[in-house]
């Protein structure tokens, strides 16, 4: 079953990057931080980590992105300790590290690592943004999340368990939390919750070939005991999987769709 898991966190990983026009190969670089600290992106990669990197030209705008990227990346370190890294790098290695490392103390922004060089720049991803969020993953170095001028906090989130997962890192949901029925199915899947606290829930349903044939992204549940119902009449007969995300946490189940099934 591990294994299964992870062919369809790859091909829902796959499917985002054909959709989205801008799945790539992140270039390398290997360079020294603002605090003589050794940044090999590469390195990172292949021992399994997520590098998650903010690229500013330092300006107001750039703050609360920022901000709530360093807060997402966080949110994975009792669950996942030390291997989703963040980095506060310059758009394009033209602002020193006094200028920038000033700028981030100015408002508040601590406690990660600070690199100003010209072999890490935004034009390596494409475009500009003010700041680019992007997040890279696997042994293919990837790019699995770009986002310019702002930053969809679930969607990052949700990125970096998926990467995780595929990685075979992911903390996984304990069965009493999550209920998936009824199995076998006509024509309505219901999803019990029973979450500890309120949180983003994020629900994926691939067919047996590993095709996302139906997604509910950022739904809000609130803590104790809850139920998400979703209308698969229109899905063909067959086996299905259902994966459920809670932040860093996911459950995976496989249910059969049957047309005909008598009440």
């Amino acid at each position: 079953m591990k294994n299964m898991y992870h062919f369809f966190t790859f091909q829902f990983f796959l499917l985002i990057s054909i959709s989205s026009g801008w799945s790539q190969t992140a270039v390398d670089f290997n360079v020294l931080d603002c605090g003589g600290v050794n940044r090999h992106l590469y390195t990172e990669l292949d021992a399994g980590k997520i590098v998650v990197m903010s690229m500013v030209h330092p300006c107001g705008s750039c703050v609360s992105p920022t901000k709530s990227a360093i807060d997402v990346v966080n949110s994975f370190a009792t669950s996942n300790p030390g291997r989703v890294l963040f980095y506060l790098t310059d758009d394009d290695g033209g602002t020193n590290c006094t200028s920038l490392s000033s700028w981030a103390n100015q408002y508040a922004i601590s406690g990660v690592p600070i690199i100003s060089n010209t072999s890490v720049k935004q034009s390596d991803f494409g475009g500009s943004g003010m700041p680019k969020i992007v997040m890279i993953a696997g042994a293919s170095h990837s790019v699995l999340f770009m986002q310019d001028n702002g930053l969809n906090a679930v969607n990052l989130r949700n990125a970096i368990s998926s990467a995780l997962a595929a990685n075979g890192i992911e903390e996984k949901l304990s069965p009493s939390d999550i209920t998936v029925y009824p199995n076998p199915l006509s024509n309505q899947l219901n999803i019990g919750l029973n979450l500890k606290k309120s949180t983003i829930v994020c629900i994926q349903l691939f067919d047996i070939l590993g095709v996302n044939v139906m997604q509910l992204n950022g739904q809000e549940i609130k803590s104790g005991g809850d139920v998400i119902s979703l209308n698969i009449s229109q899905l063909s007969q067959g086996y299905y999987f259902v994966k459920v995300l809670v932040n860093s946490q996911v459950s995976i189940t496989k249910i059969s769709h049957v047309k005909d099934l008598a009440i």
